[in-house]
C-alpha cells in the first residue's frame, strides 16, 4: 500500500521512515535474543519465533527504505541493534561486560552518528 500524499517539509515522510526502522530494530533485537534461546535451532518454539521475528524485521526494514537512504538506515539498524543486543546479553544471559565490548560498541555508535551528520 503506497501513500500518495504530499507532506510539508518532509517531516511526516521522515517519521514514517524512522517509525518503520524503529519497529524493525525492535523485532531484530528480540529475534537476535531468541537465537541464544533456540540453542542452535534445537528448541522448536524459540526457533519458530525467531524465524517469524526476522521475517517481520526484514519486511519492516524494507518499508523504511522507501523513505530513508540505505546506508543510513542500515547503519542505524546495525548500531542500535548491536547496542541493545549487547545490553540484553549482559542482563539476561549473564554475559561479561569488559572494556573491549564497551569500546567496540562505542566505535559503532560513533561511526553511525558520523554517517548521519555527514
Amino acid at each position: 500500500m503506497r501513500l500518495n500524499i504530499v507532506f510539508r517539509n518532509g517531516m511526516v515522510t521522515l517519521l514514517l521512515g524512522y517509525g518503520f526502522l524503529f519497529a524493525a530494530i525492535i523485532f531484530e533485537i528480540i529475534s537476535s535474543s531468541l537465537l541464544k534461546e533456540s540453542d542452535g535451532f534445537h528448541r522448536l518454539i524459540p526457533t519458530i519465533c525467531l524465524v517469524i521475528g526476522y521475517t517481520i524485521t526484514l519486511f519492516l526494514f524494507s518499508k523504511s527504505l522507501r523513505w530513508m537512504d540505505l546506508g543510513v538506515a542500515y547503519a542505524l539498524w546495525g548500531a542500535i541493534g548491536t547496542l541493545f543486543t549487547t545490553i540484553i546479553g549482559i542482563i539476561f544471559f549473564k554475559e561479561r561486560l569488559n572494556r573491549s565490548k564497551v569500546v567496540g560498541v562505542a566505535c559503532i555508535i560513533i561511526g553511525t552518528v558520523m554517517l548521519n551528520i555527514l
